[in-house]
């Protein structure tokens, strides 16, 4: 078990670190938009990537997620056949899906721009987003076979590689304004898809097609309640700016669109962890190993303590941290991070629970409780946006965490007896609400960025001490699992 233990340690240190390359270029993209482009042109270009993207949520059908399932399964029993069988009918059905689905939302683009964006342009961005999506989706597909046949570094690494090259390639397209964007992320995507498929093993691809429908049966018994999942996954990516985008104006969409994905960069850690486990979870229950509990809890403790630490950066400097990246244009939008940033723990424990319940073949029962969540948001952007703008979009997404949270905990407690430390939880949070309170005590008298940085090292130090007094974390037990990461990273 310590050698599965370990396998996840590593296998989450590599993407990690891929993910932060790809959330650093993507933060270095959002910068120039915020400082070259005006608030509301920036705001077309989320809202239009938001309204397409929202038409290619249903398109594969939840295949990226069967392919983690049902691939190391296979691979574990030696089925070369029904590995090849899959991974051959995922591509192609996800290359079919995404050309219906793009071809669905052209037809009413110039309706969508003219009666819903109300700007032109949102004729050529929609046509520059359903391409990128397209080709997004078969990259993503192709980097989950990778995923599954444990190639983690190769996996991550064409997904920050397709972020890498996006804010390097705007600089060559910056003339043709908020599109040369769109024109950045198209090339570097489709120049990442060709490094994919060469490297990709061919044993896993049948030459002689023949339709197993007993096979595509299960794939999409599987998948199918999955396809709710993306609804909560990324929540601010769909229903809120839809919502925002009909009942505010393009530059409180574009003030939204930037400061709420900033503190959603510490999720990448629990993320990190999720894209593995699956995989080995589900691996680990074919080869009939135990210990998956003590494991699971481990990481989620670990993880749970990690974002509390994000989070109270985030809140506590959230006007500062907003100016300094993008100016001040957007500091109004401050209360939107400090909102979301008090749910980020929910989100990022139940990022886990859900990949555990995945890995474990519990897909119909995270569909259902996503499927709840999901529709709670809905209704809670639709009566929350008219009456608050974006403070209530982000009121939407805080209390959907945690509700999610919550359900998830229940199930995964009820199905394999993995129960959160709640002792420890609710002190950690005691803890958080400390270091707050002290950080913005400190902030009264001390100024500038020397007063910053000295509030963050007292308020993190009291964030430690507090944290082992209280034995709600082993500093150098962490201190040591770390190390093991970057070493075998």
């Amino acid at each position: 078990m310590s050698s599965y233990g370990g396998k996840i340690l590593k296998g989450a240190g590599i993407v990690f670190l891929m993910s932060v390359f790809s959330a650093i270029s993507s933060f270095v993209v959002k910068i120039i938009l915020s400082r070259f482009f005006d608030v509301s042109e920036v705001g077309l270009f989320f809202a239009v990537l938001t309204t397409v993207n929202l038409f290619f949520i249903f398109k594969d059908m939840g295949m990226g997620k069967t392919v983690q399932r049902y691939l190391p399964m296979y691979i574990s029993s030696k089925d070369t056949q029904k590995a090849s069988f899959l991974c051959t009918f995922v591509i192609f059905f996800s290359i079919a899906s995404s050309l219906v689905f793009g071809s669905i939302i052209l037809l009413f683009s110039d309706l969508l721009a003219e009666s819903y964006f109300k700007d032109n342009l949102a004729t050529s961005l929609i046509l520059i987003f359903v391409v990128y999506l397209i080709l997004t989706k078969l990259l993503l597909i192709v980097s989950n076979i990778y995923l599954s046949l444990h190639e983690v570094f190769v996996a991550k690494f064409l997904l920050a590689l397709k972020e890498i090259l996006a804010p390097i390639l705007l600089l060559f397209f910056f003339g043709h304004g908020i599109l040369g964007a769109g024109y950045a992320y198209i090339l570097g995507t489709a120049l990442c898809i060709p490094i994919a498929l060469y490297y990709f093993p061919k044993e896993f691809l049948l030459h002689k097609f023949t339709m197993q429908w007993t096979e595509i049966k299960k794939y999409i018994k599987f998948g199918l309640p999955l396809v709710f999942a993306e609804l909560v996954v990324k929540p601010g990516k769909y229903f809120d700016i839809i919502f925002l985008t009909a009942f505010t104006s393009l530059g409180e969409v574009g003030i939204y669109s930037l400061v709420y994905y900033l503190p959603l960069a510490t999720l990448r850690i629990s993320n990190a962890f999720a894209n593995v486990l699956m995989p080995r979870i589900s691996q680990m229950e074919t080869e009939n190993f135990q210990g998956i509990r003590s494991i699971f809890q481990g990481i989620t403790h670990h993880v749970s303590w990690t974002i509390v630490a994000c989070s109270i950066v985030f809140i506590s400097f959230s006007r500062e941290i907003i100016e300094i990246a993008y100016g001040l244009d957007y500091v109004s939008g401050y209360m939107v991070m400090t909102i979301v940033s008090t749910s980020l723990v929910f989100q990022g424990i139940s990022v886990l629970n859900i990949s555990a319940l995945n890995g474990l073949g519990y897909s119909g029962k995270v569909g259902k409780i996503l499927g709840i969540s999901s529709v709670l948001n809905i209704l809670l952007n639709a009566i929350l946006i008219p009456l608050t703008g974006i403070e209530g979009a982000a009121t939407a997404t805080a209390l959907q965490y945690a509700i999610t949270f919550f359900l998830t905990q229940h199930q995964l407690k009820a199905q394999t007896k993995i129960e959160l430390d709640w002792n420890s939880f609710i002190k950690l949070i005691f803890v958080a609400v400390i270091t707050v309170a002290s950080i913005i005590f400190m902030k009264g008298f001390l100024n500038g960025l020397f007063g910053m940085g000295l509030s963050l090292i007292i308020g993190g130090t009291i964030y430690v001490i507090v944290s082992s007094i209280l034995k709600i974390v082993d500093i150098k037990d962490l201190y040591t699992r770390i190390r093991k990461m970057i070493s075998r990273t």
